[in-house]
């Protein structure tokens, strides 16, 4: 059998001049060619090995990223949901006959509402241009997807109201339904807002917020008020609101707001993505900044609206220090997080 195959070698013939291999001059030509394969199939390999790893990354990345949202998400259902108070409503419900008392408290809401504009009037030039333009207020009661108009005794129904906004409020039984506990109807150019009580702080920043976008709808006729949801347009808006909330619950803590927000970010140097940042907020940070804003002693309600002011801030303020493409980075910013925690 060797011999065999020794007299087949023998008579093995170059592929390209046809001449036995001992005498062919293309040896070092083939040499060279078979290195070229053989490196061409190292690439391969290690290409390979290279795109498993890839692959390898990938996934451990997946399985981080997953993890850090779970944290964070666990985080704000506890910073939400596990308190020692709970929600109280100042406006019950929408049927009742006491329309005197009701009437009453309406007024005394709507008076807030016009001391919040004076106190925060001057923290910057789109807060004097809320209050500038929203001066008066016409006062109405949310009921089962329509607004209602409460007329006490005495009260002429023909007397034409002047008004700059429709203020409607919300009971406790018809809460339902609503995107949240204060928001701007563009439909009825109107703010609703719901009868839950909140502290001092967060509802002068969040009443502001939302006749932001009053002014940007009603005054201004921006395109960004009527722009599609999600779009960049869209979001932007919503970008130069959350900064007018920041700024308010800043002034009305003396700068302690941003001074707790600022150091904390601080004490995450080498962290270079939302997700770090936001992973690393605990709970604890959110009931310090909770008695900054004096809402430690309030319920669900504004604890939902509190953190997500919190956790958007902070993601601002860590942008704030980055250079170019700020505006850019807040708005990928604010689509991930909305988008991520509903």
């Amino acid at each position: 059998m060797n011999r065999e195959v020794r007299g087949s070698e023998r008579n093995v013939r170059c592929p390209q001049c046809n001449k036995k291999l001992k005498s062919c001059q293309c040896k070092p030509a083939m040499k060279l060619w078979l290195k070229v394969c053989l490196l061409i199939l190292a690439l391969m390999v290690l290409a390979a090995l290279v795109y498993v790893g890839i692959g390898y990354k990938k996934r451990v990345d997946e399985q981080r990223y997953k993890a850090s949202i779970s944290k964070i998400i666990n985080d704000m259902y506890e910073y939400i949901f596990k308190r020692n108070n709970k929600d109280v409503w100042w406006f019950e419900s929408a049927y009742t006959r006491d329309f005197s008392t009701r009437a009453q408290k309406l007024e005394e809401s709507k008076k807030s509402i016009i001391n919040v504009l004076e106190k925060y009037k001057d923290t910057n030039d789109l807060m004097k241009r809320i209050a500038k333009n929203f001066k008066t207020f016409y006062t109405s009661v949310y009921l089962n997807g329509v607004s209602q108009k409460i007329y006490l005794e005495g009260d002429s129904i023909l007397s034409s109201e002047s008004y700059d906004i429709e203020i409607c409020f919300i009971s406790k039984d018809q809460r339902k339904g609503h995107p949240s506990s204060m928001y701007y109807n563009s439909g009825w150019k109107a703010l609703l807002i719901s009868g839950v009580r909140h502290p001092d702080i967060l509802f002068a920043a969040i009443l502001c917020h939302e006749l932001g976008h009053a002014l940007f709808h009603i005054v201004d006729k921006a395109p960004s008020a009527v722009a599609e949801p999600g779009s960049d347009l869209f979001i932007h808006e919503e970008v130069v609101m959350h900064e007018l909330e920041a700024d308010i619950i800043d002034k009305g803590t003396n700068g302690k707001y941003y001074q707790y927000v600022d150091n904390l970010i601080a004490s995450l140097k080498g962290k270079k993505n939302f997700v770090d940042i936001l992973e690393k907020i605990g709970v604890q940070d959110l009931r310090e900044l909770d008695k900054i804003t004096g809402a430690e002693q309030y319920g669900p309600a504004v604890a939902r609206n509190a953190s997500s002011e919190y956790f958007i801030t902070i993601g601002f303020r860590f942008i704030d220090q980055w250079g170019g493409g700020r505006l850019k980075r807040k708005i990928e910013f604010y689509r991930w997080f909305t988008a991520t925690f509903k």
